[in-house]
């Protein structure tokens, strides 16, 4: 059957239809006891049977009436992305035990050297990125990353919805360009003085203090939203650089003159990385290394101009509360509808 059903903003009232049939259809929606902060989006059952809404969304949580009585609620797309991104979030974690499972790495004997010693070596078997690993931490960086420029398309005017993107640029781009500063530093200070000219005054100090600082080092904690983006960008055009970097948490068990041996060696830090020579007796037989794979992604240099790693599923279970409580927070008492 068809029902009309109108939805209440900030700003204006808008009709829409809901279809309802006599079988279970997963909604968009939630009961009116939502919260913000848990951003959960069961199905919504109702006395008459279930509901799938339409094509519509809206910036506000806007409440569904039926005769004067309070229905649902419809959430915002920008905290269904989030907690789209947390419902992947978890299939990333049970994808990397999976594969930290299988014990993708063994421990290989050669002869090397002048003095053709016998040289054991720590060697990856396989890849996590020939695995779905990387898939699914791109589905979780997209819905973050949409749900950001969601989010921004609220903050505006509604003429300007369309064109913009939640900026993630440096400190200062709101300031006149400096002299001899290159071009694309001038586009990003354009970009921001047209996405951000409607913005209501404590939105746009919210998104000032949000943009990263220009030398953040190897601050992971001020860099995550500039990382965020960089993966983002990354993801459209090519798989992200999803890899392993060693292990940690491991034992090793050998034998030697004749005795076993099982314990957490004492050995140099670059011991746990792939390829990385064990430093054994060279008599040692039935080497072993039991660990937990470092899933990682390559995110850039660090200030050593050394590849700089971030390890998963780390770096996103701590992305999404901050997003939650520095930025969608803060920003959602200033949308505008």
């Amino acid at each position: 059957m068809i029902a009309r059903v109108k939805f209440y903003s900030s700003s204006a009232s808008v009709w829409a239809c809901a279809t309802f049939s006599s079988r279970p259809i997963t909604s968009p929606s939630v009961g009116t006891g939502i919260s913000i902060g848990s951003y959960g989006l069961p199905s919504l059952s109702w006395p008459f049977g279930w509901v799938s809404w339409v094509g519509f969304s809206s910036c506000l949580s806007s409440a569904i009436y039926d005769e004067g009585r309070a229905l649902s609620a419809v959430v915002p797309s920008y905290l269904a992305k989030v907690s789209r991104a947390e419902k992947h979030l978890i299939e990333l974690h049970e994808a990397i035990d999976e594969y930290a499972a299988r014990k993708p790495y063994t421990v290989r004997q050669g002869v090397e050297g002048k003095k053709q010693k016998t040289i054991h070596r720590l060697v990856f078997t396989s890849d996590p990125g020939n695995t779905d690993i990387l898939i699914i931490a791109a589905d979780v960086i997209y819905n973050l990353r949409s749900g950001l420029d969601h989010l921004m398309s609220c903050l505006v005017a509604n003429k300007e919805r369309s064109g913009v993107i939640f900026p993630i640029f440096f400190q200062g781009v709101w300031e006149d360009p400096l002299p001899g500063e290159n071009a694309e530093r001038g586009k990003l200070r354009a970009r921001w003085a047209s996405d951000t000219k409607s913005l209501k005054a404590p939105a746009l100090a919210i998104l000032k203090g949000l943009q990263p600082p220009e030398d953040t080092g190897d601050d992971t904690e001020a860099d995550r939203l500039r990382v965020l983006n960089s993966l983002s960008n990354r993801d459209r055009h090519e798989k992200l650089p999803v890899t392993v970097s060693g292990l940690s948490d491991f034992t090793i068990a050998l034998k030697s003159d004749g005795k076993v041996y099982k314990a957490l060696p004492e050995l140099a830090v670059d011991f746990a990385k792939n390829d990385a020579r064990i430093q054994i007796p060279e008599d040692s037989v039935d080497v072993k290394i039991e660990g937990t794979p470092l899933v990682v992604i390559r995110v850039g240099k660090d200030k050593a101009s050394r590849d700089r790693y971030l390890r998963l599923p780390t770096f996103l279970d701590e992305a999404i509360p901050f997003l939650k409580s520095r930025v969608v927070n803060p920003l959602i008492p200033h949308v505008r509808r």
